[in-house]
């Protein structure tokens, strides 16, 4: 017996659309990111700093979070 295949909905449809649109994009390289291009020895070092540097602080809860943020305004 064969299954009836499932009717996308709208919603699904427009998510596939927007998922391949952006795939298309960017194997076309249309779309460009505003500011330019940024140089690839300064992203290896950022990502390099990124991955070696030690926290200053942690923070145990949202509420502590928020009311650093807070603190730094």
């Amino acid at each position: 017996m064969k299954k009836k295949a499932k009717t996308p909905t709208l919603k699904e449809l427009a998510h596939e659309v927007s998922v391949l649109r952006s795939f298309v994009f960017g194997m076309a390289n249309i779309e460009v990111d505003k500011e330019g291009e940024y140089k690839p020895e300064f992203i290896k070092e950022l990502l390099h700093d990124a991955q070696t540097a030690t926290p200053v602080s942690e923070f145990k809860n949202a509420k502590e979070f928020l009311s650093r943020i807070h603190r730094t305004k």
